[in-house]
């Protein structure tokens, strides 16, 4: 339903969810290879990944994401392509999402069957839908899983259950730092519902207040070079961007492009915040749960909480786009939370809310449940929730993709090659668009396969610098500032040249074949080692 035809196309597509291009999934990629590569090598500069070479701490610039790398480490050995780990890494995430939600249900005391339909609404999310190209934003089951283990430690107190959620919240932190970010700011709720559960006793205050000491210091020791880095790096999100990925309330009224049933109307094309709309049987049955929780159910704050949550995400969805009075909600966090000054899209706790109107709309369905003759019980029950599924269907469209696209023959060439190289690929992307980058995606896939560092790259964020840099490159190459900057700055000895871009600018080359050798050549790529221009380079000066 929300990855159909992927599971027979696990070896030559990738998901893109609304995405229109493949970048995004195409460095997911190569990132889960980093973090099975580095988990090789015991994590040994797990931080200094080999893009944007010299920079340094550039794996900081984006999701490193080690959990979900780690657990596919052991598949990177089946396959020679990088698309089978990648969907596969996409299909589990999925599937935990639904098992922890089940899970979640069961700890609310809800019927195993309603439980079971809970957890399909929550892999069939319209959200999860719309972000499916995006890995990060796929694992939600670290916060079910929280969520599960606050809920059964507000009725036992225990140790074991107040682990368990501090185990998920690092599971949340260690699959995607984004989703724990937004996550972040209802866990301490969470919290002091359990605790009101257990009457603030000083056991269970102590216990719980134990571990999350433990879940912060973790989190610090993990996070600290990273936030150095980027406080150094001065990294921040500009408020244009920020508001321009914030949600409208109109955002709630459209559906995903890939929707099958279009009521309402489908997101523009070119919008980066529509396609929130939950579904009107996820609308009803959450009101119906609201209702008959609150009124009869044994876990009525459960009921109040996940409403509150759903009801604060909605807001911080609108990101600088809703003031409350004179005060700006987004903008508060923006100047006092740490992390949320690089947060760029607020539109995305559309997952909150989306999760938290799916756990309520389980309190609908146990409602329905609710009837003593068990046969029509559970058939009313299927039938509500595979009508709400159905709303909800998506018709995702996995983009084809030839082995040979991401193992080219000259990455062969170049991992054979014993002595050190530092790679530059010709030409540079001409443009700062995601779309633009889909090439060097590409490129650093080929990485797997040579396994040289690259000066090219793509991420969250790019050096300082970098973009003038690559615009540069990109309008300007070759000339002697450029090739001595590649050579003296960036310590650059080999440029892998696209044959196209080498074809139709021999002219511009021509000058120059005096800093070249030629050592390989193919249908794809021309390869030129630079020689020693210290001399050319020292004028230059």
């Amino acid at each position: 339903m929300v990855t159909w035809p992927l599971t027979i196309h696990l070896t030559d597509a990738l998901p893109l969810g609304t995405e229109q291009e493949a970048t995004v999934p195409l460095f997911n990629s190569w990132t889960l290879w980093w973090v099975a590569d580095r988990a090789a090598h015991s994590f040994e500069d797990f931080w200094q990944a080999p893009i944007f070479y010299p920079s340094e701490g550039s794996f900081t610039f984006s999701e490193p994401q080690p959990l979900t790398g780690l657990l596919f480490f052991p598949l990177w050995s089946l396959f020679k392509s990088p698309l089978p780990v990648y969907n596969l890494a996409v299909l589990l995430c999925l599937f935990l999402n639904g098992a922890f939600a089940y899970r979640l249900g069961r700890a609310l005391q809800f019927p195993r069957f309603p439980s079971l339909i809970g957890g399909m609404f929550v892999i069939g999310l319209p959200m999860t839908a719309k972000l499916l190209g995006v890995l990060p934003l796929i694992p939600l089951f670290g916060m079910l899983w929280a969520w599960e283990g606050f809920v059964r430690f507000g009725r036992d107190g225990s140790w074991n259950m107040a682990l368990w959620a501090g185990t998920g919240l690092l599971v949340q932190l260690f699959t995607s730092q984004q989703l724990a970010l937004l996550f972040s700011l209802f866990v301490v709720p969470a919290g002091l519902v359990a605790l009101y559960q257990q009457q603030f006793a000083h056991r269970a205050t102590t216990k719980l207040g134990s571990v999350g000491l433990g879940v912060l210091l973790l989190t610090a020791g993990y996070g600290w070079y990273p936030f150095h880095l980027h406080q150094t790096l001065e990294f921040s999100r500009s408020e244009e961007l920020v508001r321009l990925l914030s949600a409208h309330p109109h955002d709630y009224l459209t559906k995903p492009l890939t929707a099958f049933f279009p009521f309402p109307s489908r997101e523009d094309l070119q919008s980066d915040t529509g396609g929130l709309f939950p579904g009107f049987g996820l609308l009803i049955l959450t009101g119906i749960g609201c209702v008959w929780g609150i009124r009869t159910s044994q876990n009525p704050l459960w009921v109040g909480y996940f409403l509150m949550s759903g009801g604060i995400a909605f807001i911080l969805s609108l990101g600088l786009n809703v003031t409350i009075g004179s005060w700006h909600p987004f903008h508060w966090l923006r100047e006092w939370l740490p992390g949320f000054h690089e947060f760029r899209s607020p539109f995305r706790f559309g997952i909150i809310v989306q999760i938290s109107l799916a756990l309520l709309s389980v309190w609908g369905l146990a409602a329905f449940s609710r009837s003593p003759h068990l046969l029509r019980n559970t058939a009313l029950v299927g039938i509500l929730g595979l009508a709400c599924l159905m709303e909800n269907l998506t018709t995702p469209q996995p983009i084809p993709f030839k082995s040979s696209d991401l193992t080219p023959p000259w990455a062969s060439w170049s991992n054979g090659q014993h002595e050190s190289q530092i790679l530059a690929h010709i030409p540079f992307p001409n443009g700062l668009h995601v779309s633009d980058f889909e090439i060097e995606a590409k490129r650093m896939l080929a990485q797997i396969i040579h396994r040289k560092p690259l000066v090219n790259g793509y991420s969250g964020y790019f050096p300082p610098g970098y973009d003038q840099f690559q615009l540069d490159m990109a309008r300007n190459f070759p000339s002697v500032f450029l090739l001595c900057f590649l050579q003296q700055k960036l310590h650059v000895d080999t440029l892998v040249i696209d044959q196209p871009w080498y074809t139709t600018h021999q002219s511009h080359m021509t000058p120059y074949t005096n800093w070249f050798q030629s050592p390989y050549q193919d249908e794809e790529v021309v390869i030129l080692t630079l020689k020693n221009n210290s001399k050319n380079c020292k004028n230059q000066e």
